[in-house]
């Protein structure tokens, strides 16, 4: 016989990496994985959103009342990650890429000039034992 139990409170979910997020969680089953949904309300300086948790990411669960837990939020703003959160991180990273590279050719160009200026001062060397 199988059972299933439901599971649908107000919380506060640590995570790995010393993350935090708050909203009504649930119970969700994607195929044969279960998940962790919390649905994260609205606060004035963020939209609501739906964040699936493995069981594996969370450290902690703490059941708390909805006033505790939109308080929460409101307080420390939780995001999703969005299309232009990543553009930027993309943004970020092609640019330090392409300065490393920048860096790299001019480390490149003053390693044989040194080499261009040691054969010059060899051959001017040579020049003055014979």
């Amino acid at each position: 016989m199988t059972t299933t139990n439901h599971f649908a409170e107000w919380a506060v979910i640590e995570l790995m990496g010393h993350q935090k997020i708050a909203g009504f969680a649930s119970s969700q089953s994607i195929g044969d994985q279960s998940f962790v949904r919390v649905d994260v309300p609205a606060t004035a300086r963020s939209k609501s959103f739906t964040k699936l948790l493995g069981g594996s990411a969370i450290y902690a669960l703490t059941l708390v009342d909805e006033a505790l837990a939109r308080e929460y939020c409101a307080e420390y703003a939780f995001t999703p990650i969005s299309h232009y959160d990543l553009a930027s991180v993309l943004n970020e990273r092609a640019e330090y890429r392409a300065r490393e590279l920048i860096r790299e050719r001019d480390q490149e160009r003053r390693r044989i000039e040194r080499e261009a200026m040691r054969d010059e001062s060899s051959e001017d060397f040579d020049d003055d034992i014979l």
